[in-house]
């Protein structure tokens, strides 16, 4: 008996398709034809996960000054005390994280993040005043965007 096959979609720019056996064992079949699972879902209209997401960034003369990112990065440094760690913790280099906080302190108005060095502790970084603040007002604007987006309903009705 020759198993039937039905195309189910095209992937990668291989043909993937799904074999219906009928009673039958197939051997040594070509690679093309093997069976696979497809690599979608149909889901019913009962099972929809509709999410709308949005990410905002601050420019500052045209650079992007701060994000969601660099708050991240500004939060791990508060609860470290350290921009390697707080690197580390996010999988960024040090270079890359203090050259985002350099950033941040060369643009805004005054230093967010400062530095000290050596000393029995072995130096450290901290947010000063002017840090907290601009991280706090970040999380208030992240929340009253996010409490916008978890309020449409218009749009979700119509997906």
């Amino acid at each position: 008996m020759i198993p039937s096959f039905k195309i189910i979609h095209f992937a990668d720019y291989r043909l993937q398709a799904l074999l219906y056996l009928k009673d039958a064992v197939v051997k040594n079949l070509p690679s093309y034809l093997s069976p696979v699972k497809p690599k979608f879902r149909l889901r019913g209209k009962m099972d929809r996960n509709i999410e709308i997401r949005l990410r905002h960034w601050v420019y500052l003369d045209g650079e992007k000054f701060l994000g969601p990112g660099r708050c991240e990065i500004l939060g791990h440094i508060e609860q470290t005390g350290s921009i390697s760690k707080a690197a580390k913790e996010m999988g960024l280099s040090y270079k890359k994280a203090w050259a985002l906080v350099d950033s941040m302190n060369s643009q805004g108005k005054g230093p967010y993040v400062v530095t000290q060095k050596g000393g029995t502790k072995g130096g450290g970084t901290e947010l000063t005043e002017a840090g907290k603040a601009l991280l706090k007002a970040y999380k208030t604007l992240d929340n009253k965007l996010q409490a916008i987006i978890n309020a449409e309903t218009e749009l979700q009705k119509l997906i």
